[in-house]
């Protein structure tokens, strides 16, 4: 096995149960025992990477047990846009990238994070040996969703491959906030200059489930508590960008939306206006729900007081 690799499913128990899908084992060939994990690829759908590469004795008899299913990796392809910048994808396999990279730009290691946007709240540290990465995924309440974390590896030539991963499964009518998280961490030792040095990283990722948001707006308040603009919001008409007044002290979000049984609800969250961006949420394709940025833009006569 890879130098001290844990693949560990941390299943947080909310109001509700649900199932976990089964585990897929990691190919221990020692070809690939330099390889680090960087990360994981979410896919909704179970990723087989064994199906390619099954294996037949010469004599097979007809006998299962003499079938070898040997795992082969998916290597993500590689393209450069003109300022030499590298970007990665799993062509022909939908899901969501979450994974860091190095690259030797600049003449040094440097380490990016390469992440879609369905992954929300993404955070990545970095330290002299340890490096954490976290990010959330929400579903609808009213969807069934099963979410696998498909582990992701640099080799030391830079190339970017993944394995299959174990899997959550939520059924429908979850209510909010429930769900669970998986993590997948790896400590690799190795001498430079001479020395002994160890690398560990850390990878989490949350899933919770969301009420429907139907309609949602943005109210403007001002220093007495009133109301100075409002802007309707809805899934189908998204604006660009929002004008915050001059006398706007604070800012409520409003989401209007259904949860698990069908009733109506109403979440209200205090914005600073002096923020740049304000996101909302509307469920998207397979019941994950996307986040949507809007601009602000400050008339010349607001003043920010945090």
């Amino acid at each position: 096995m890879r130098n001290k690799t844990i693949f560990a499913l941390l299943l947080i128990w909310i109001l509700l149960p649900f199932g976990g899908c089964q585990l897929a084992v990691a190919d221990d060939s020692d070809s690939r025992s330099q390889d680090k994990l960087c990360g994981v690829f979410i896919t909704l759908d179970y990723v087989d990477t064994t199906l390619s590469s099954t294996e037949l004795p010469a004599d097979w008899n007809g006998d299962p047990s003499r079938i070898s299913f040997a795992e082969q990796p998916i290597y993500a392809e590689k393209h450069e846009d003109p300022n030499g910048t590298a970007d990665y994808t799993f062509n022909g396999i939908s899901g969501f990238r979450f994974f860091t990279v190095t690259t030797g730009e600049g003449g040094s290691d440097c380490l990016r994070s390469v992440i879609d946007d369905e992954i929300q709240e993404g955070n990545l540290s970095v330290s002299d040996d340890t490096i954490d990465l976290s990010g959330t995924i929400y579903f609808d309440v009213h969807a069934s969703c099963c979410v696998y974390a498909n582990p992701v590896y640099q080799t030391p030539d830079g190339r970017i491959y993944m394995e299959s991963g174990e899997g959550m499964s939520f059924g429908t009518l979850q209510t909010a906030d429930s769900g669970g998280s998986t993590a997948l961490s790896e400590t690799k030792t190795e001498t430079v200059d001479g020395k002994l040095k160890s690398r560990t990283i850390n990878i989490k990722i949350n899933v919770q489930a969301m009420n429907t948001n139907k309609h949602i707006v943005l109210k403007q308040m001002d220093a007495s508590d009133r109301v100075v603009a409002k802007t309707d919001i809805t899934q189908g008409g998204i604006p660009e960008s929002i004008r915050i007044c001059a006398d706007t002290a604070y800012l409520i979000l409003e989401e209007n939306s259904v949860d698990f049984e069908g009733n109506a609800a109403v979440k209200r969250t205090l914005l600073n206006p002096g923020e740049d961006t304000v996101n909302v949420h509307f469920t998207g394709d397979r019941g994950i729900v996307q986040a949507y940025a809007i601009s602000l833009e400050h008339d010349p006569a607001f003043k920010d007081n945090p």
